[in-house]
């Protein structure tokens, strides 16, 4: 029973990272930033 909890808690972290990484893909942060006005410190 508890390696079934193992695997089931891996495969639910490694969904989770897998999902956040795609987020971040579709926002596309340097597109983001790159359609605001640059500003030069």
């Amino acid at each position: 029973m508890s390696i079934y909890k193992q695997r089931l808690g891996a495969a639910f972290l490694l969904a989770i990272t897998l999902k956040f990484e795609n987020y971040l893909n579709n926002i596309n942060i340097l597109q983001f930033f790159s359609n605001k006005p640059r500003v030069e410190l």
